[in-house]
């Protein structure tokens, strides 16, 4: 059985919210090089880890079968319970919505082999996410964007420091720079 591992879920949310004063602009597709920045296959674009287990929440895609965001909520979240196993799933559950659920989207848009979808984290209400998907080498992949240290970047990973009796010490956003490819991290601090 997995655990928030802090007391409350707005917690989270407002520690997180707080990391959201830093906005970018739109990066357009055509400045996004496949061999330089990462990719994901939609099963797993982004996810959430915590210091207090192993288990993670992880951030997925629905797409048809031109890698295009399939469905009116497309991007969705759900917990890989590593503490149960390495391939142990669960549903993201109602009380943890305010830390970990995703807003409706903003926006979607198809293209001929993938699109976008804009959306937002409730834990990070103010920062923008975009999630891009196309098809790479036959298989569909994905990215996330959102701006770290002010800077466009892929978001790969958010890790959670949790402090005393679960409250939030830091959170660590991390990515890679879009203009370099170079990893870029941001701290938030409580």
């Amino acid at each position: 059985m997995r655990k928030l591992g802090f007391a409350s879920c707005g917690v989270l949310a407002a520690v997180l919210g707080a990391a959201s004063s830093v906005r970018g602009g739109p990066v357009p597709l055509a400045t996004v090089h496949p061999l330089r920045l990462p990719s994901a296959l939609v099963s797993s674009v982004f996810h959430i880890e915590k210091s207090e287990n192993k288990n993670q929440v992880h951030y997925a895609v629905r797409v048809d079968e031109r890698c295009r965001p399939a469905g009116k909520a497309p991007v969705y979240a759900y917990w890989r319970d590593f503490e149960d196993g390495p391939k142990a799933v669960s549903p993201l559950l109602q009380h943890e919505q305010p830390a970990y659920g995703l807003t409706e989207p903003r926006s979607i848009e198809l293209n001929e082999s993938g699109g976008e979808v804009r959306i937002g984290m409730r834990g990070f209400p103010d920062r923008a996410l975009r999630i891009v998907t196309f098809s790479q080498v036959g298989a569909c992949r994905a990215r996330a964007f959102t701006p770290i240290q002010g800077q466009p970047a892929v978001l790969t990973a958010i890790y959670v420091e949790l402090g005393f009796l679960f409250s939030v010490d830091h959170v660590l956003v991390r990515g890679v720079r879009v203009s370099d490819g170079r990893q870029v991290k941001e701290k938030v601090d409580d």
